[in-house]
């Protein structure tokens, strides 16, 4: 047996009975760093090894088995400490005889050895063990230990007939629990002496001697005194038979129990400040007193409280109160007030609870209320018990007032309680409101052996339950019908139900409590559970307005563990775009989803067999260029596995969808996508026609994905935004969705997903990128790939503009003559390959990019011979300065080169503006009309452009950091020539002829 780094190895040599003699064996067991916990879990050690041998044979009606050799050495729970184990045992099992049946009869175990530890060099322990029994009952005759344990002499005798009964006698001296149990750690010294019974008819504590103290998992305890209790189920009054103590103290941490006196005047203190002490997930504090006195007449009065309650994440109470006198006599009266608040499970919560007892034992009154934000409740009970102890009364008030409906009891209805049976009678009864009732028609009994419940609803309002609804879901609507239960031992119970509710609406919350939740509307939801031979038949029926027609009619067989079930399923005319709210990033949906097929397997692991169909369908996404329709999907589903075959169009490209779909053991997905023309468009900034051939290979659970293929991209339009998106402050009102997670630590804990990409990317001769006042065309071919968990895709490849252009940046010209981005290894980071220049009076100025994408090398050049800081400002401003030399040269300069920045500056930030001067232009008749920004001699200008007729332009310039305007009218008389007239500080009229040499 191999378990982990570890082992158990053997071998046996068997004997097997004939006629001559009985069964008899040999074996032998060895150990290597073999760890026990994983199959005994509370062992004290986790690593053994050593070794043992064993033997047996066999006797009329018993089994001997003897364990010699013991030599094993193991290494105790939290810490180095290593224990060594010698000795040897015999163990008996005895049986009875043929004509008895054969059935186990008793044991018995005989162990002497020897615990040793390393650490302590005199540790040499002595253990015995002699233990026997029988189904009914285990005798410790002797359990010894002096040795590392520290020292335990104990005996005892427990019984398992009618209820329990022990008989125990211990004696510690400095014992360490955590050698024979890992879970308990710590020390003990002390007696104690203890026999009772605890059964359905007598309880029975006897604490003879106690007088304990130590330590268990690090915490204080300490144990003194003698108690002796006697609760009989047929003593009447809610006081024991006999209570006595003599300075009683239970304490453990910092929480502790006190009880002294007898019958005749007893008191018992509670003080628990740190209830977290006592068990895991436990908190909250508990504290107050319990006083019984007998004379001058019999009187128990209590005082008990508890603050902060809770128990892990399944219940939270802020306070509980009880307070008042216990029933202690058939004539003495007593009250008795419970008192809660804020009792919580997840997100429901009872604001306010209140119980009170008032009466005597053959007469008293019940009352119970409590109340909420939605809804309160009342309910009070009058009866008392008699000689035999069963307890005969009524229900005599019922209300129940959601705050948008009240029912309310309308008749009393008898409660019979026989305590001897455990049998539980409540009569025929009807809760009712204005327009609607619900009534127990027969009356209630459950018991013990059996039960039977049948009630009746008319016009019952779901929406008065809602505070009793599971957490996130809503459901209005009438409900009427019956159902009726019944159950006896030894029988299978028998169901009989039909629940039909009828145009009202179904609510789903959204996961953050400030998103809108989602409703659907429904005309009716019916709902059949009948008990048949073969086990509970249910048949569900849905009609509603949006999303069609369905029914689900199967039958579970509920006396088998794995709840095998049998089925039809079916359903029509399903609208999709109900499921939009659902799925995030979905601006529109639509189509019809069908499906009718068979349901087997088990409630817990369910198997279809059956057929998908989705007509018509369409989808578009909001954050992705995706907008498909006339999607026509059809798939089988056979059990485990699914085939898919579709299609669908993208503008009036067509598109193919196949594979398959596997969950058999680790679920797989395998698509083709086949497609032509498909379109991709996201306005303004992608309009595209693909043609792709990708063949996706998805492991879910084991995070591996692979993705094969090509995508062609013969015709695409790609547009530069017309400005970027401003920079927003988080405002002060931002909600935080969810808080207290480290966002590196999840990303550092969740598993990669192993991706292997081979993608071919290639771009026509119509893919078009279209900004700087240009339109710029682009070719080349793109091999991508991913290996692993890299989390940065590859490429090889190149793209680039396919003829020279002219491009537009912060108010200049330029020819665009090269530009190639070469990649050979990520994606995000290419060889750059870029040329541009213009023409500045007769010279040639440009720029060339080399390098890669994040470290760019730019040098501007020119064949005029300026510098590079010259030929940068002729470049911007379109101009090269021919001023004098010396300071007013430099001071020029320097006014240009601010002049240059500023009209950039106002370039940039008018660039997004295009798009509404142009509606205004056309408004206006103007054609290109635009704002845009030049450095001009000592001065910016930001100037307004258009053209009145294809051959007339106006200008309008506002001087920026002068107060002078200037009015600009130019008229293009032919090719080559055109008149300019301008109005400023001065008027002119200027003829312009241009040529090329």
């Amino acid at each position: 047996y191999v378990a982990g780094k570890g082992s158990l190895s053997g071998n046996a040599v068997v004997e097997l009975p004939d006629e001559k003699r009985q069964l008899k064996w040999k074996a032998a067991l060895n150990a290597k760093d073999f760890n026990p916990q994983m199959v005994a879990e509370a062992s004290p050690v986790n690593l053994l090894n050593g070794k043992l041998q064993a033997s047996g044979y066999a006797k009329p009606n018993q089994q001997i088995i003897q364990l010699q050799g013991i030599d094993l050495t193991g290494k105790l729970v939290g810490n180095n400490e290593t224990v060594h184990l010698t000795g040897q045992s015999t163990a008996a099992l005895l049986f009875n005889d043929e004509k008895a049946g054969g059935a186990f009869k008793g044991y018995a175990v005989n162990y002497d050895g020897a615990l040793k530890a390393s650490q302590f060099e005199a540790s040499q322990g002595t253990l015995n063990l002699k233990l026997s029994g029988t189904p009914e009952f285990i005798k410790v005759t002797e359990l010894k230990h002096n040795g590392v344990a520290g020292q335990i002499n104990a005996s005892g005798l427990v019984h398992f007939i009618h209820g329990i009964t022990w008989d125990v006698n211990a004696a510690f001296i400095r014992f360490k629990p955590q050698y024979f149990a890992s879970s308990v750690k710590g020390e003990l010294s002390g007696v104690v002496k203890t026999k009772g019974t605890w059964s359905d008819a007598l309880k029975r504590i006897n604490i003879e001697s106690l007088n304990l103290a130590g330590t268990l998992n690090n915490k204080p305890v300490r144990g003194t005194g003698n108690l002796a209790l006697v609760l009989n189920s047929s003593e009447k009054g809610f006081l024991p038979q006999q209570f006595e103590a003599n300075n009683l103290l239970l304490a453990y941490a910092k929480n502790q129990v006190q009880a002294t006196g007898n019958a005749q005047n007893l008191r018992l203190n509670i003080n628990a400040p740190a209830l977290y002490e006592i068990y895991a997930g436990l908190r909250g504090r508990a504290y107050g007193y319990l006083n019984i006195q007998s004379q001058p007449r019999l009187r128990a009065t209590a005082n008990l409280a508890v603050d902060n309650f809770g128990f892990k994440d399944l219940i939270d109470m802020r306070k509980l109160r009880i307070v008042g006198q216990l029933p202690t006599s058939e004539t003495t009266p007593s009250l008795l007030t419970a008192k809660m608040e804020s009792l919580r499970s997840g997100n429901r919560e009872i604001q306010q609870g209140e119980i009170s007892l008032a009466g005597i034992r053959k007469a008293h009154l019940l009352k119970v209320s409590a109340q909420n934000e939605k809804s309160k409740f009342y309910v009070q009970l009058a009866g008392g018990f008699n000689a035999q102890n069963d307890w005969l009364g009524q229900i005599q008030k019922g209300d129940f007032d959601s705050l948008r409906a009240r029912l309310v009891q309308r008749q009393s209805a008898a409660v019979v309680y026989n305590s001897a049976k455990a049998d539980l009678l409540i009569g025929a009864h009807c809760w009712m409101s204005q327009q609607s009732q619900l009534c127990f028609d027969q009356p209630i009994r459950v018991s013990k052996t059996r039960g039977n419940i049948s009630f009746v609803t008319q016009n019952l309002d779901l929406n008065d339950f809602a505070a009793f609804m599971p957490e996130g879901l809503a459901i209005t609507g009438k409900l009427n019908g019956h159902a009726k239960a019944v159950w006896a031992q030894g029988s299978k119970p028998k169901i009989d139900a039909r629940l039909v509710t009828r145009n009202g609406e179904i609510g789903l919350a959204a996961d953050d409590p400030q998103d809108m939740g989602s409703t659907l509307k429904y005309e009716q939801v019916a709902l059949v559970a009948k008990s048949i031979a073969e086990g509970l038949q249910i048949r569900l029926d849905v009609k509603t307005p949006e999303i069609g027609v369905g029914y689900a009619n199967v039958v579970i067989d509920p006396y088998r563990d794995n709840l095998p079930m049998r089925g039809e399923i079916a359903f029509d005319q399903v609208q999709l775009k109900v499921f939009k709210p659902f799925i995030a990033d979905v601006r529109s949906m639509g189509g019809t989803l069908s499906y009718a097929g068979k349901i087997n397997g088990t409630l817990k692991a369910p198997l279809l067999t059956g057929d998908v169909r989705l007509k018509d369908g369409s989808i578009s996404m909001i954050s992705l260029p995706v907008n498909l329709t006339n999607i026509q999907l059809y798939s089988a589903i056979r059990q485990d596995q699914a085939t898919i075959n579709g299609a669908f169009n993208s503008g009036r490209g067509v598109g193919t969808l196949t594979g398959t779909v596997d969950w058999k053991n680790d679920p797989r997905i395998q698509l083709q996508l086949n497609g032509e023309n498909l379109l991709i468009r996201q306005a303004p900034l992608i309009t595209a026609l693909v043609t792709p051939k990708i063949t996706l290979d998805v492991l879910p659970l084991s995070k591996k994905l692979t993705l094969n293929g090509e995508i062609q991209v013969p015709r695409a339009l790609i547009s530069m935004p017309e400005a970027s998106v401003p920079v927003v402050n988080v405002s002060s009102d931002v909600r935080v969705v969810r808080e207290g997670q480290n966002q590196l630590a999840i990303l550092n804990s969740a598993k990669p997903w192993d991706i292997r990409a081979d993608v071919m990317v290639g771009l026509g001769n119509q893919v078009v990128f279209q900004g700087f006042n240009s339109r710029i065309p682009l070719l080349g071919r793109l091999y991508l790939s991913q290996r692993g968990a890299e989390t940065a895709m590859r490429a090889n490849g190149a793209i680039g503009v396919s003829q020279k252009v002219k491009i537009e940046a912060y108010g200049q010209s330029l020819d665009l003559n090269r530009a190639i981005a070469r990649f050979n290894g990520v994606l995000s980071n290419p060889t750059l390959d870029v040329d541009a220049n213009k023409n500045v009076q007769g010279s040639t100025v440009g720029f060339r990019v080399t390098g890669t994408a994040t470290s760019p090398n730019i040098q501007v050049y020119n064949d005029a011979g300026l510098s590079e800081q010259e030929a940068l400002n002729a470049l911007i401003t379109g101009r090269i300065n021919e001023g004098t030399t010396g300071l007013s040269q430099t001071e020029g300069f320097k006014s240009d080169v601010n002049n240059t920045i500023a009209a950039a500056g106002i370039s940039l930030g008018l660039g997004g503006t295009r798009a509404f001067t142009n509606q205004i232009g056309r408004t206006f008749g103007l054609s290109g009309l635009a704002l845009d920004a030049q450095g001009t001699g000592d001065d910016t200008q930001v100037s307004l452009t258009g053209y009145i007729t294809p051959d007339l332009y106006i200008r309008y310039g506002v001087g920026v950091f002068t107060p002078v305007n200037k009015l600009t009218l130019r008229y293009q008389m032919n090719k080559r020539m055109y008149l300019e007239a301008s109005q400023s500080l001065e008027r002119a009229i200027d003829v312009f002829y241009n040529w090329k040499f």
